[in-house]
């Protein structure tokens, strides 16, 4: 059977999991599906068409093990036409948490300002500066990089450290929290996977103010298996997120 599916669906679907299998599902414009566990979501095959957005619902451990993740099997083809979003940015470890995350700035007396650390994961998280040159001893350290596989990611992306930040009056200690890491996409397609859509598992950005920025967080996991690819215009990025 065909489903069209064009409403957006909250957690697990209501004709669950184990029904998926023998069914082959369309997703149209508007169409929205996001994942609240790590369950695999089995399809025999899956289109999704312009218009139409995959997700996960953000993770709430401390650990580089997701919680949540966007898990599909696809025993036919999966097809993405131009338009159509894979998107689990920020969905990764929360502000301030996992086991890479950049580590909190020195909240001393002002000034200067100090920023706070990015996440790390597939490599280490950035590093920071402190205003007027100033030798940054109260920065944030950046976090490390994970031991993930990078030939089988399964980790998502550790959180930013908070900054110190002392512009809105002296020496109140206010903060610029970090930000989150990316979440995770995992696909293990039998058939074709025609790959025309975006595929995003980036770390999302501090939240900044001048030199002393929150960090942002780390990248997350893209992991896709197909016996075929094929498709000229899609994008994949599992980038870090920035700070000012």
């Amino acid at each position: 059977s065909t489903i069209d599916f064009p409403i957006r669906v909250a957690g697990t679907p209501t004709w669950g999991a184990s029904c998926l299998a023998s069914d082959n599902v369309t997703f149209l414009n508007g169409g929205k599906f996001y994942a609240d566990s790590t369950s695999i979501y089995n399809f025999a095959s899956l289109d999704m068409e312009s218009g139409s957005v995959f997700g996960h619902a953000i993770n709430t451990v401390s650990t580089s093990t997701p919680d949540k993740a966007l898990n599909i099997a696809v025993s036919g083809n999966f097809t993405m036409k131009e338009g159509s979003t894979v998107d689990v940015s920020g969905k990764g470890n929360a502000s301030q948490r996992g086991p890479f995350k950049g580590q909190n700035a020195f909240s001393g007396s002002p000034p200067p300002n100090y920023g706070g650390g990015g996440g790390g994961h597939g490599g280490q998280g950035g590093g920071v500066a402190a205003i007027a040159n100033i030798v940054n001893t109260g920065a944030g350290v950046r976090g490390l990089m994970s031991d993930d596989d990078l030939n089988n990611p399964q980790e998502i992306g550790s959180a930013g450290g908070a900054s110190s930040d002392y512009w809105t009056g002296p020496g109140n200690g206010s903060e610029k929290t970090g930000s989150e890491g990316g979440g995770i996409f995992i696909a293990n397609i039998a058939g074709t996977f025609d790959f025309e859509g975006s595929i995003k598992a980036d770390g999302n950005n501090g939240n900044a103010r001048a030199f002393s920025g929150g960090g942002g967080g780390a990248g997350g996991s893209i992991n896709i298996v197909t016996n075929n690819l094929i498709g000229a215009y899609g994008t994949m990025t599992s980038k870090g997120g920035g700070s000012t």
